[in-house]
């Protein structure tokens, strides 16, 4: 039932543990066997951080459905939050299963080269990453996540070039502040490698970026910057969007001050 789920979804951003966890059996006591019920509870939590709540459900949506990859894609994305967004073993075979049923996917392939790039795995990123760019060469996130990748292999002319094309490609779209933030400050970091100073114009643009990310955190909406130095563009917690979810900051801490 559409209206119990909706429910759900409000007592668990109201931190209604109890009530939520009685509705949630009451909901499965209706059609436990059902692969898209769990799946709608597994991204129920996770859009709420209950991650470690969403991973019973999307694995037993993936038993009820070997065939489902959006079961895989949030299997991934719970195990992915839980580690707080950082390379694990168990993210990289959902994802990998979900490219098996999608190999021709956007999200499937851009998933798949987000954890690739993490576990430091740039050829492989790199295939899919292009695939995801094949099938719309107009989303800014591949490209940003190749530009990242060669800014840490050291392919500096490679990873200026890719990642201006990428702040060109979302220039008129601040959804993803982190991601953008995270794109200019690395390109100073290559114009100063390279002897070069930075464009003067980036200063402006970061702090306005930072300001929004602030803001947009205090809401309470999912944006993740880390330094773990990935450059991650991470899809968004419990949707099936790849280009809804959290970033990981590369280069620098997309909230630190500059």
């Amino acid at each position: 039932d559409l209206t119990e789920l909706l429910l759900l979804r409000m007592e668990l951003s109201l931190s209604e543990t109890a009530p939520a966890a009685e509705l949630k059996n009451h909901i499965l006591s209706t059609n436990p066997e059902s692969a898209k019920l769990h799946l709608a509870l597994a991204e129920i939590f996770a859009q709420n951080w209950e991650f470690d709540a969403a991973i019973p459900e999307a694995q037993r949506a993936v038993v009820l459905d070997p065939t489902s990859r959006d079961a895989e894609i949030a299997l991934g994305m719970a195990y992915w939050g839980l580690n707080l967004f950082r390379y694990n073993e168990e993210t990289l075979n959902a994802f990998t299963a979900a490219h098996r049923i999608d190999p021709d996917g956007f999200s499937t392939n851009l998933l798949l080269g987000s954890i690739e790039s993490q576990f430091q795995r740039f050829d492989d990123a790199s295939v899919h990453l292009h695939a995801a760019i094949d099938v719309e060469p107009a989303a800014p996130e591949p490209w940003y996540q190749l530009g990242m990748n060669a800014y840490q292999q050291s392919h500096l002319p490679e990873a200026e070039e890719l990642l201006e094309h990428s702040l060109s490609l979302a220039k008129d779209n601040n959804e993803k502040p982190a991601q953008l933030r995270t794109a200019l400050l690395t390109l100073d970091e290559i114009a100063e490698e390279q002897g070069q100073i930075p464009d003067p114009s980036h200063l402006a643009q970061e702090n306005a970026l930072k300001q929004q990310m602030l803001a947009t955190n205090g809401s309470g909406t999912a944006e993740v910057a880390s330094n773990d130095r990935s450059g991650v563009d991470l899809p968004g917690v419990g949707s099936l969007d790849a280009r809804s979810l959290p970033d990981q900051a590369g280069t620098k801490d997309a909230t630190d001050a500059t």
